[in-house]
């Protein structure tokens, strides 16, 4: 193997562990605006469950929603 080719070989492997970086970071980035949407869903449900309660009893609807809000799915 000429020099060359040993340099355009080790290239690249260079250039496929830079993709399969990237491909590592695009999901990353994929699943954190997941969450950020998930996030922002129940931030939106709690803005709307509180504001459907009265004066009176917010304080308890506030604590019934962080308790779900601690079981996803379980609501």
């Amino acid at each position: 193997m000429s020099e060359s080719d040993a340099k355009l070989q080790a290239l690249e492997a260079e250039v496929a562990q830079l993709r399969r970086e990237r491909d590592g970071l695009g999901q990353w980035y994929l699943n954190a605006m997941g969450w950020v949407g998930e996030l922002t869903d129940a931030i939106d449900r709690v803005h709307q469950e509180l504001s459907d309660c009265d004066d009176d009893n917010w304080m308890v609807r506030a604590g019934d929603i962080r308790a779900a809000l601690k079981r996803p799915g379980k609501e």
